[in-house]
C-alpha cells in the first residue's frame, strides 16, 4: 500500500499528487452566485512544472455528484495544467506518493540539479579574436582618456 504524506505546494517533477478539487455549476449570467454540485478526487503524475504552473497526467479519478447532477471524469492519461498556489490551499488537501528511494527525490528537489536535456544542443560558438590581439575597437595604448602609456626609465648599469 502507497503512503501518502501533506505536501502542499512543494512538489518536483516525478511525484504523484493526490488533491481534492471542487466541481461547479455552469454559470448562466456573471452576476449569479457559483453553486458547488460536487468534488473530485484527482490522482496525477507531476509531468513538468516551475513556481507558477505544474502540468500533470492524470493517473486515476473519483467523482462525487450532489443528487440531481452528473459530472464529467477525468480519464487516466488526460493532461491537466494546474497553478501551484491552489493546490497549496489546505482546502485541497494535496499530499504526495512517497518515493521507495527519497534520497533520490532530494537530489531531483535541489536547486542545484541540472537534467541532461536542460543542456543547450550546440556549444556556444567561441568569440575570434581581433588582430590586434585585443577587443576589437579598444585602442591598447594605455591610460583610459588617451594619454600614452607611462614606461620606466631604465638605468643603464656601469
Amino acid at each position: 500500500m502507497a503512503k501518502w504524506i501533506p505536501c502542499g505546494a512543494t512538489f518536483v517533477e516525478g511525484d504523484d499528487l493526490r488533491w481534492l478539487e471542487a466541481v461547479w455549476k455552469p454559470k448562466a449570467r456573471k452576476n449569479v452566485k457559483p453553486v458547488k454540485i460536487g468534488g473530485r478526487i484527482i490522482v496525477a503524475q507531476v509531468i513538468r512544472c516551475d513556481a507558477e504552473w505544474a502540468d500533470l497526467r492524470v493517473i486515476h479519478c473519483e467523482t462525487a455528484a450532489a443528487d440531481g447532477w452528473a459530472i464529467d471524469n477525468l480519464q487516466p492519461g488526460e493532461l491537466l495544467r494546474r497553478k501551484r498556489e491552489p493546490l497549496s490551499k489546505s482546502w485541497a488537501a494535496t499530499e504526495r506518493k512517497l518515493w521507495s528511494d527519497e534520497s533520490a527525490r532530494a537530489i531531483v528537489a535541489s536547486a542545484f540539479f541540472k537534467p541532461e536535456d536542460a543542456a543547450p544542443l550546440r556549444p556556444h560558438a567561441q568569440t575570434k579574436a581581433s588582430p590586434t590581439g585585443g577587443a576589437k575597437g579598444v585602442r591598447r595604448t594605455g591610460g583610459g582618456r588617451g594619454y600614452g602609456k607611462k614606461r620606466r626609465k631604465t638605468q643603464l648599469g656601469p
